[in-house]
């Protein structure tokens, strides 16, 4: 049997979705064409004066309010809030030249989609996730699965008879995200800017190239802009996508206090020190709060609750993953909240500081379906068990290729959001303790299969339930 180290070093690991998602891109933006867009002074004020009145409907990102249609503010925030500057502290660091301008722009304006009408009742959906999505091992280290379930509001004892289900707009075969138009994107950029405290100095458009799409692709040309690239005059730089989602990159790191730890070095990290780090992300949670806000279209990030799942290498080294949601309202609501609508912190390589920071939310460029009734937990273990389950965990590493009820080690319920998706909807996942000897004591090997948590009779390709435990 192959060892999973050789796996490894073929196609590398691809238990943080995230990182996945990261190296697709940078696999992407090297291969692809790029435009840059030279902006002349004339051209940037006739467009931020397009731009200007433009409102922002981001209740899809706000929590609690998914999919639903609004009335309020962006984001919750009045059109007098925007406009005030940042109160972090940020601006004092700015150079006089990289100033917000006096008159502060709109945030820009992406209508919510509305919900499906629902006259002909729920759509049908695939019981499967985007082939992007799920590639690779899809396994992970842990000393116990509690670990690598982070804080997951969803317990095995949750009393839930639907969830909502969406469509993906931005959806495409090959992984693209293309929904926010070339103008929204340079919005949204502009925007972000200015909740940092200054201006966008230069752009580039990320295009998709036509050879790179899937043969069956049929929604995409090539040509199409999938994402904007922003650069500003303090040096801080921008990714929008074209699905709404965003990552920043600070010009200059934001220290921590001594009293916190929050570094992202290849040293071997002991075990419990991701509570340790943690806590540094509830700092700034306080301290950067009203940017955070102004960012994001959240409100009150000062009590979201910190989220931290991480596992572990084959040295004992820890890989964690920091973000922070707000746990209140509804248990549908806060699983929206912690699937939907998260920040995601980055540490400094080197340094005990914040370098940047994602807004994941893909709602701005989903449509809402309908809420769909789900099996029970014990109805998914026992497909899972009889093998109508996804993963991408070859069967020469599961014991005797087939899964055993004692090897099931924990569930949680996810939604899987990466970009290759059609629809965005529930999953049992299922960790199952692998026969896998590893060197550091105490570490087991888990991995990660999927049940869909809708019921079967909507699915068009996943089996039902036949009522045997076996």
């Amino acid at each position: 049997m192959m060892r999973r180290e050789d796996l490894f070093d073929v196609i590398g690991t691809a238990a943080d979705t995230g990182l996945l998602e990261r190296s697709e891109q940078f696999e992407k933006s090297r291969n692809r064409g790029v435009i840059w867009l030279k902006w002349s002074a004339l051209a940037a004020c006739l467009c931020f004066l397009l731009l200007v009145g433009s409102s922002l409907p981001w209740e899809s990102l706000v929590p609690g309010t998914a999919g639903t249609p609004s009335t309020s503010g962006p984001g919750g925030v009045s059109s007098q809030e925007v406009g005030e500057p940042s109160s972090s502290g940020l601006e004092s660091s700015i150079p006089e030249a990289a100033q917000p301008p006096e008159s502060a722009p709109e945030p820009p304006a992406i209508p919510t989609p509305p919900p499906a009408d629902g006259t002909e009742g729920l759509p049908m959906l695939e019981g499967r996730y985007g082939r992007m999505g799920g590639m690779g091992y899809d396994a992970v280290m842990c000393y116990d699965v509690s670990e690598n379930m982070g804080s997951n509001p969803w317990t095995e004892d949750a009393e839930l008879e639907t969830l909502p289900v969406y469509r993906n707009l931005a959806y495409s075969s090959s992984g693209y995200r293309v929904y926010l138009s070339e103008e929204q994107l340079l919005s949204l950029a502009e925007w972000s800017a200015y909740c940092l405290g200054t201006r966008v100095e230069s752009t580039e458009f990320e295009r998709i190239r036509k050879e790179n799409l899937w043969p069956e692709e049929d929604r995409l040309t090539g040509g199409e802009a999938e994402g904007i690239f922003a650069r500003t005059e303090a040096g801080d730089e921008i990714r929008a996508f074209g699905n709404g989602g965003q990552s920043i990159i600070f010009a200059q790191p934001k220290p921590l206090p001594d009293d916190y730890s929050f570094t992202h070095t290849d040293t071997v990290v002991e075990r419990g020190e991701a509570q340790e780090r943690a806590a540094g992300v509830t700092y700034l949670l306080n301290e950067y709060d009203d940017m955070l806000e102004q960012l994001s279209g959240l409100e009150g990030v000062r009590d979201f609750t910190v989220d931290y799942p991480h596992s572990y290498s084959y040295s004992g080294k820890l890989d964690v993953t920091f973000s922070a949601f707000q746990d209140s309202g509804t248990l549908e609501e806060r699983i929206l909240n912690y699937n939907f609508s998260k920040l995601t912190f980055f540490a400094a390589m080197y340094e005990n500081a914040w370098k940047g920071i994602g807004l994941w939310s893909v709602l701005p460029s989903a449509q809402k379906l309908g809420d769909y009734p789900l099996i029970s937990p014990e109805t998914a273990r026992a497909l899972l068990l009889q093998g109508d389950y996804i993963a991408s965990v070859p069967k020469d590493y599961i014991r005797d290729g087939t899964i055993y009820d004692e090897d099931i080690a924990g569930v949680t319920l996810v939604y899987r959001t990466e970009p290759p998706n059609q629809y965005y909807q529930p999953y049992y996942l299922f960790y199952v303790e692998l026969p896998e000897e590893l060197d550091v004591e105490g570490l087991k090997s888990f991995g990660r299969f999927y049940v869909p948590a809708v019921s079967g009779e909507y699915l068009s390709d996943f089996p039902s339930w036949n009522g045997s435990y076996k």
